[in-house]
């Protein structure tokens, strides 16, 4: 029940549980549900991570021309902008 309820929550949520029961616990249980909270953001942390690397290794092997015309392309539309 409390590693489904782990689950639902967000990252902040999830450090909030953790930060509470790091100075609350009072008995085993209370540890216990802490830990599962470490190991829940541990498991998202690493997820995020792989999912970080993923996307700098295709930014890296898309075609630094077309990321240039691309930067180009923002800066001349966002001069325009600010000139009007």
């Amino acid at each position: 029940m409390i590693v489904k309820d782990t689950e639902a929550l967000s990252r902040e949520e999830l450090k909030a549980v953790i930060d509470y029961w790091e100075d609350e616990a009072e008995n085993s249980i209370h540890e216990q549900i802490q830990s599962i909270a470490v190991a829940e953001l541990n498991k998202r942390n690493t997820a995020r991570n792989s999912q970080i690397k993923l996307l700098n290794r295709s930014l890296m092997a898309s075609s630094r021309i077309g990321r240039w015309r691309s930067a180009a392309k923002a800066f001349l539309t966002r001069f325009v902008e600010i000139k009007n």
